[in-house]
């Protein structure tokens, strides 16, 4: 069975918690940062968790999660009903990237996300997870058969990583740390799995969207990074006050819509070139790790 718990409220004292930190149950099955999952059931995905505790014999009649999304619904699905979940574990753990990681995987597993997430409009999380795990079992084995759920964001998504060197270039800066990818972008923003499918490996990426008088920034961490991973990278998180030094404190803000990963973003349009900005960004953050 699955109980969805709200933010704050206990879960189950006999249940099994996935993805999602729930109060009170016997297990936790998550890569939320914070987690108590078994270390040798850890994994970078809540998906990729849950099937090494199906791997590993573990037996949940009761499972919790207290929101939605592709990880946290796929996860519990595989909890659930661990032998189709075995069977289609490569998609179900590419939609999982997908949609936690924002990575360009494997089509059927890009699909299935937006599928999953489809599913989820318009209705409480709680009918989400109704419908979802309904539907996972046929979707995870023929995903393609859907296409009324996915069809207009794939085409969007096709489209703009057609156009994506064409309105966008794409650099890389060697740091201390790794490369930091230099995204300059002209018009519409381009989605994060067609940037991440060009800029992979990188440990920051600056994006700069050209305006009429200079360009916006954002300087972020990896996709990834917010998640306590074991495959990918565990990167240390640098100070924000220490990376705004010698930058225009009047256009940065450190605080706000920065996303899950973002580090800095500018208020406004400035005139400093892509390189200038990486340059000073990369003397702050090597000068505050010594």
């Amino acid at each position: 069975m699955f109980a969805f718990v709200p933010f704050g409220e206990a879960g189950p004292a006999d249940g099994v918690c996935c993805d999602g930190l729930v109060d009170g149950c016997n297990l936790q099955l998550s890569h939320w940062s914070g987690n108590e999952t078994p270390r040798e059931l850890k994994r970078d995905t809540s998906v990729e968790i849950a099937l090494a505790a199906i791997d590993a014999g573990v037996r949940a009649k009761l499972v919790a999660n207290n929101h939605f999304d592709a990880d946290g619904v796929i996860a519990v699905f595989v909890l659930l009903h661990p032998e189709i979940a075995r069977e289609h574990r490569d998609v179900l753990v590419a939609a999982a990237e997908a949609g936690d990681f924002d990575e360009w995987t494997t089509e059927d597993g890009m699909k299935l996300e937006m599928a999953v997430r489809r599913l989820s409009r318009l209705v409480t999380e709680r009918v989400a997870y109704e419908r979802a795990l309904a539907q996972l079992p046929a979707l995870a084995a023929n995903v393609a058969h859907y296409k009324h759920l996915w069809a207009s964001e794939w085409d969007a998504l096709v489209e703009a990583d057609a156009r994506a060197d064409r309105d966008a270039t794409f650099d890389r800066v060697r740091a201390p740390f790794g490369d930091v990818a230099v995204v300059v972008q002209r018009g519409e923003t381009l989605p994060g799995a067609v940037v991440a499918k060009r800029t992979r490996g990188a440990k920051r990426t600056l994006w700069a969207w050209e305006r009429e008088h200079g360009f916006d920034y954002l300087y972020e961490m990896p996709r990834y990074a917010w998640a306590d991973t074991v495959e990918r990278e565990m990167l240390a998180k640098p100070s924000r006050n220490a990376l705004a030094r010698a930058l225009d404190s009047d256009a940065w803000a450190l605080k706000g819509d920065l996303g899950m990963t973002g580090l800095l973003r500018t208020k406004r349009a400035i005139a400093t070139k892509p390189r200038d900005v990486i340059e000073r960004l990369l003397v702050n953050e090597v000068r505050a790790s010594h």
